[in-house]
């Protein structure tokens, strides 16, 4: 039995009243928690007659042995159960009590009784609500019309900038965060979504040797992508591969690159050595006529300042022009 009825008038009745004034409200204790004691047995259809070894009333009453047989044949004779006492055959003491309380017929609850009515067994499980289990089962789940969440631009720029990172380096970006978040929501009140997605394509690949000493963080990419978008304007070469979204077979575009920075260099480096860096008429006209016929001009015609800047100057020098 799952639970019994405690009536809200059960302290009145005179048969409790008595075992109060005799064994003041442990009486009362008593009483319930014998009544507890056998319904946790009882199956509410059976006849209530229970047997329990001494030891284990004494137990839930926490009480003395004494004190148990006293109160149950005080019970006994108030007409409140039927008791039988047994005496162990090998100590001749009280080993054990058979009880008999038809009070649970009265006091059972409404589960059993119902059970009792429609000639079905209890369950073996009490613990279980037969009845709430089949709402549970009964209750469809709802169907979920919440549209899904379309990706945030940061997490577009989050997602491009680790790809691109992962696919050019061969290793996972360390260090993302609420930081990173933050700065990358920044950033796009600057730049278009599709401009910074773009740039986090390009960005692994420059190949300044800053940047690359400093392994390419996200912060060199927002502070300098304007550096970083020129840099690809100066190199068709990559944007148009880049764009078409394949490698050159066979190719290191990287290598590429550098070879073609490396060529704008030399090429820059011998524009430097042909060019006479002074704000002399000869320097400006350096920038036109190469160094071997300016060199040929000017000792043709004999320029005292031509001589200074390419022959040492000599005696007749001075003696002629004086």
């Amino acid at each position: 039995m799952k639970w019994f009825k405690h009536q809200c008038n059960a302290s009145d009745n005179l048969a409790l009243n008595n075992l109060i004034d005799e064994f003041g409200l442990k009486g009362y204790a008593w009483w319930f928690l014998l009544l507890e004691l056998c319904a946790e047995k009882f199956d509410g259809i059976s006849e209530p007659e229970f047997r329990f070894h001494i030891r284990t009333v004494k137990l839930k009453l926490r009480a003395s042995g004494a004190n148990v047989s006293s109160f149950l044949r005080r019970c006994d004779a108030a007409a409140l159960l039927s008791c039988t006492v047994v005496e162990s055959p090998c100590t001749g003491v009280e080993s054990e009590f058979h009880l008999k309380i038809p009070k649970l017929l009265e006091i059972k609850d409404n589960h059993t009784r119902n059970l009792q009515a429609t000639d079905k067994k209890v369950s073996a499980r009490l613990d279980i609500d037969k009845n709430r289990l089949d709402k549970i089962k009964n209750i469809s789940p709802k169907a979920d019309l919440t549209p899904p969440k379309e990706p945030s631009p940061v997490s577009e720029i989050r997602e491009s900038f680790l790809q691109n990172y992962r696919k050019e380096f061969q290793r996972e970006y360390a260090g993302w965060g609420a930081k990173e978040n933050g700065m990358v929501s920044k950033w796009l009140k600057s730049v278009s979504l599709e401009n910074a997605k773009r740039l986090c394509e390009l960005y692994p690949k420059w190949n300044d040797p800053w940047v690359t000493k400093q392994g390419h963080p996200l912060g060199i990419l927002m502070a300098q992508y304007v550096q970083l978008d020129a840099w690809a304007q100066s190199t068709p070469q990559l944007i148009k591969k880049i764009a078409a979204g394949k490698a050159a077979e066979n190719v290191d575009l990287k290598r590429a690159v550098d070879f073609e920075e490396m060529k704008r260099g030399l090429k820059h480096s011998a524009t430097r050595q042909q060019t006479i860096e002074n704000p002399s008429p000869i320097g400006r006209l350096q920038k036109s006529i190469p160094l071997p016929t300016a060199q040929r001009i000017l000792g043709e015609r004999g320029d005292p300042f031509g001589a200074e800047i390419f022959d040492p100057p000599s005696e007749s020098d001075f003696g002629e022009s004086l």
